[in-house]
């Protein structure tokens, strides 16, 4: 009986640990495939009006990150660290993805009031 509950936690572990490898390793592969670039903003100007990054609130600061996927869609992703309450650090999407495309040196990002050409 004792044999058999060693066999049964063995092959517990075993499962686990094959499991666990699988699920990550697939995963990763998957996001890598579909992910094309990633950019840290650094610094963004609309109508002369230029915005530093990364932001500095209350001792935490928050990088902005725009991707890219494969499928032709970009999102948006902030990174908050130092914040007063660990809960609110960490890495967040922030947004629904929209449209892009490329032609020549220029990228065409889809927004709700307009296209912004980045070069």
């Amino acid at each position: 009986m004792k044999n058999r509950k060693n066999i049964v936690s063995l092959l517990v572990v075993l499962i686990l640990m094959v499991s666990t490898v699988a699920l990550f390793t697939g995963c990763d592969h998957i996001y890598k495939q579909k992910l094309v670039g990633v950019w840290e903003v650094k610094k963004i100007t609309v109508d002369g009006k230029s915005m530093e990054f990364p932001l500095d609130a209350m001792g935490s600061k928050t990088h902005t990150y725009v991707y890219f996927t494969a499928d032709g869609k970009h999102g948006r992703a902030v990174k908050v660290t130092g914040a007063p309450v660990p809960a609110m650090e960490g890495l967040f999407k922030a947004d629904d993805e929209v449209d892009y495309a490329i032609k020549g040196n220029k990228i065409s990002i889809k927004t709700v009031l307009r296209k912004l050409p980045l070069s």
